[in-house]
């Protein structure tokens, strides 16, 4: 039987997350990393950033939690099957769960002609702005740091061959000159002809899904605040022995 620390095992798979969503927003790290080089820049390129974000989320709790288990080895176990049955929560959606054989399948649009032509996709037009990015965003399959860019982005003018985006000047790292080139030729793709992509740096807030999704959240914060506020067991805690809620320490509930 091998003698493996499973709590240093997780640390390590931490410190791989950590460094390639880093990685991922700041391209220029990878030149930085002593430690799981290689490891890093597979991870960073071939995971989602939301994924990233979910996993490394999971690693922290399970770490936290390890001693709980009625074994280490069960503890890492769990951990595990969490990172590959679960995803982050998409805007507008309930959470669900993914199966095992599908979790890290890359969905292909085959085109059926004999001729090789590109498979035609209608493309969204401007007066659905928002939801229709989104949509686009999520028929061209993008992830890493080409899909944060594609989120954060607002679909500001779209005509022809041409789709101008907006993008505030708090996310212009994003603009990788790699990133730009995969959604250009994501873009390619799902028109099935060359694309002009303009991506305009504003001052200025964009209304894009990764925004909505920021607002929804903060809506559903302050309404979770609001219940807990007026919880007849809360307020009878707060009159009796004093207590208080700590500020920034509520989160909602999915249903």
């Amino acid at each position: 039987t091998l003698n493996i620390d499973f709590g240093k095992l997780i640390d390590q798979l931490s410190t791989i997350f950590y460094s390639a969503a880093i990685a991922q927003a700041v391209p220029e790290y990878l030149q930085h990393i002593a430690q799981f080089e290689n490891t890093v820049k597979r991870v960073s390129s071939e995971l989602a950033s939301e994924d990233l974000q979910l996993f490394y989320q999971v690693l922290l709790n399970s770490r936290k939690d390890l001693y709980l288990a009625h074994s280490p080895r069960a503890g890492f176990e769990m951990a595990v099957l969490r990172m590959i049955l679960f995803r982050p929560l998409e805007h507008g959606k309930a959470p669900h769960a993914r199966s095992v054989a599908t979790s890290r399948q890359k969905v292909k649009q085959v085109a059926d002609a004999g001729d090789g032509n590109a498979v035609s996709v209608a493309v969204p037009r401007d007066n659905e702005k928002c939801d229709n990015w989104q949509s686009m965003i999520n028929q061209m399959q993008l992830s890493g740091v080409t899909r944060a860019l594609a989120t954060h982005c607002s679909l500001k003018q779209h005509e022809k061959n041409s789709i101008q985006l907006e993008l505030t000047k708090e996310h212009e790292s994003l603009m990788a000159e790699s990133s730009v080139e995969k959604l250009t030729h994501g873009l390619k793709g799902l028109y099935g002809q060359d694309v002009i992509v303009t991506i305009n740096i504003t001052g200025e807030s964009v209304d894009s899904p990764a925004q909505r999704e920021l607002d929804t959240k903060a809506e559903q914060l302050t309404a979770a605040e609001d219940s807990l506020q007026e919880d007849s067991f809360v307020q009878t805690l707060k009159q009796g022995l004093q207590a208080e809620i700590i500020p920034g320490t509520i989160q909602p509930i999915d249903k």
